[in-house]
């Protein structure tokens, strides 16, 4: 039996590597996290779970750059314990995820931006109180989300999208996709040159 990592309803400050961003089958309002190694001095090595958006309970701090966080990116993150081994940062606004060692943010943030009007006047999108402004590198050729600031789609013809509608993985279809404006929508994104799928991301 593995000894408890985190002690249910601290606050905590922890620092890892990216094994999994589970956002598979997201859809509005359902759950996503992040599978990390962590990192540190006390028990490394040892996965945990960081729970950034949940339908199970209201999130009043969905943190909607993290949907395009990727295996391999080194975070850091505060948040709530909320098993012993589960870090959650739904329930504060002073909670966080930060990508370590980068230079921007997968999607750029308005965060000196307080009111809709001014986000919408910069063509950003208002979500939960603050500004999405749109990606400076929509339109560029693609064949991973790591090649876009925000994600990497492809458009699909009818017949493409009716087989894969018939279930998740039975097709996949080889493209070059093109970089999107937001990280949020339903698209059919692009992985290692080939679309299998539609992701919604909220």
């Amino acid at each position: 039996m593995n000894p408890p990592i985190f002690i249910t309803g601290a606050v905590v400050t922890e620092k890892g590597t990216v094994i999994e961003n589970v956002t598979k089958n997201v859809e509005v309002d359902a759950p996503a996290y992040l599978r990390v190694k962590k990192g540190g001095d006390i028990l490394s090595g040892s996965e945990i779970q960081v729970v950034y958006h949940t339908g199970e309970a209201p999130c009043v701090n969905p943190i909607q750059s993290a949907f395009d966080i990727r295996k391999g990116n080194t975070i850091e993150v505060r948040g709530i314990a909320t098993t012993d081994d589960t870090i959650s940062t739904c329930e504060s606004k002073d909670y966080y995820i930060k990508i370590l060692g980068a230079t921007d943010s997968p999607q750029p943030q308005g965060a000196k931006i307080s009111t809709e009007q001014e986000c919408k006047s910069l063509r950003g999108q208002w979500r939960w109180d603050n500004c999405v402004l749109p990606a400076s590198d929509v339109g560029k050729k693609c064949r991973n989300d790591s090649e876009c600031q925000a994600a990497c789609i492809a458009e699909l013809t009818s017949q493409e999208k009716k087989l894969l509608s018939e279930g998740p993985e039975k097709y996949s279809f080889e493209k070059i996709g093109h970089c999107s404006e937001f990280v949020f929508g339903c698209y059919a994104r692009v992985n290692n040159g080939k679309v299998d799928g539609i992701l919604c991301a909220d």
